[in-house]
């Protein structure tokens, strides 16, 4: 069984995109060893239940609008994370917002964070090693905003330990499957997804009581496996659900999960019934370089409106562009770059979204390189921006929309 700890980035994406190369089948090889589980289905019914109807994205025939039209960048605002305190990030980490704090987890330095609103460190969350409440290899993280507490899963997905805003151990807990990712609800019951291999029961997703399982969901068997994405947003008591390479999103609570739309990828689409067939799983990948796929990379959401990410391989090319979902409107809009200038696609293709806001503004997550080349073809930005060129950490960018 492969475990390899491989992540489908932005910075691969953005580092192909400046060497002038296409990303190789070698590599991809590698980078998909990680984005196998698939899932379509309705509500609790399963993947592969087509008999409900759900809102269905053209992704093909979508209205195409480039992103400078699409945001208002001359208004963009810009959170740098404190350099003045010997901080130093990696760009492989993961981070939620809550009303007042920015967390942090940082995989580089298997460290969490907790920063203020204006990137000020406050104070770290619990530190990593094989001591007492010590946790080894953080992979993920969620937040009870009631209780005030951050879940960091750990220990190779084995388990659970549990912080207070301030930092202060609570309690471990051992999770009942090796997870990769996960959601706490704002209760005693998880989500868990297992994306290292299938569970017993052929499951990726789980609704548990941290120790215990309640109900499985989404079976699939194949011989495929190894995928660790940051698969959910949270919403308060509940959130939405997404897999790597495959079209469908969920909505999911204490009741369960429930497929909210679907993303028709069109001859790139990679299908479950593909993945069920696979006996030899180099042989797959190797074809589906050669064909061409396509897959969401990430998703953020507010009230109805949501935003994808989404990446499409076709030649050994790799083109980003970012769905933009009126859910309650059925309305979809794909964001795109349009432009000749190397510079626009090396930022627009490393965009990572963590958030939208109360304001109307999407929050990313960039660097300043990518960030000061861009501003650096375009008169009537901010000078403030140029302050940055010497923050090496990763910066939160908020744009609103036009």
């Amino acid at each position: 069984m492969m475990k390899k700890s491989l992540n489908i980035t932005y910075q691969a994406i953005a580092h192909a995109n400046k060497s002038g190369i296409k990303i190789s089948i070698g590599r991809l090889q590698k980078v998909l060893l990680l984005c196998l589980f698939v899932g379509l289905g309705c509500a609790s019914g399963g993947p592969g239940n087509d008999t409900c109807s759900v809102f269905v994205i053209d992704f093909q025939g979508a209205d195409k609008v480039h992103f400078e039209d699409f945001f208002d960048l001359k208004n963009m605002s810009v959170i740098p994370f404190s350099s003045d305190q010997n901080l130093f990030l990696t760009d492989n980490i993961q981070i939620r917002i809550s009303q007042q704090d920015i967390f942090l987890l940082d995989k580089g330095y298997s460290q969490v964070y907790r920063f203020d609103s204006s990137g000020k460190l406050l104070n770290l969350i619990g530190r990593s090693g094989k001591g007492p409440s010590e946790y080894f290899n953080p992979a993920f993280f969620a937040l009870d905003t009631d209780k005030q507490l951050v879940d960091v899963l750990c220990n190779n997905g084995s388990a659970i330990m549990t912080f207070d805003y301030n930092g202060h151990f609570i309690k471990q807990t051992e999770t009942p499957l090796i997870v990769s990712s996960f959601d706490r609800l704002n209760s005693n019951e998880y989500f868990y997804y297992t994306g290292y291999f299938n569970s017993e029961n052929f499951n990726r997703l789980h609704k548990a009581d941290s120790s215990r399982i309640l109900e499985s969901f989404l079976p699939l068997q194949t011989q495929a496996f190894d995928m660790v994405e940051m698969n959910f947003t949270p919403g308060y008591n509940y959130g939405y659900f997404r897999e790597t390479f495959f079209p469908s999103i969920y909505r999911y609570d204490t009741n369960g999960i429930e497929e909210l739309f679907r993303i028709n990828f069109g001859r790139c689409q990679i299908t479950q019934a593909m993945l069920e067939k696979v006996e030899d799983p180099y042989e797959f990948f190797e074809k589906i370089s050669k064909d061409g796929f396509c897959s969401t990379v990430s998703l953020i959401a507010s009230n109805d409106e949501f935003y994808v990410v989404t990446i499409e391989q076709v030649n050994n090319a790799t083109h980003v562009s970012h769905l933009h979902v009126s859910f309650g409107n059925s309305l979809y809009k794909r964001v795109v770059n349009k432009t000749n200038s190397g510079h626009a696609g090396d930022f627009f293709s490393q965009l990572k979204p963590i958030k939208m806001d109360a304001d109307g503004r999407v929050v990313f997550l960039t660097n300043s390189f990518d960030l000061n080349l861009f501003i650096q073809e375009r008169i009537g930005f901010l000078p403030a921006f140029s302050t940055l060129e010497e923050n090496t950490n990763p910066l939160i960018l908020k744009i609103p929309l036009k």
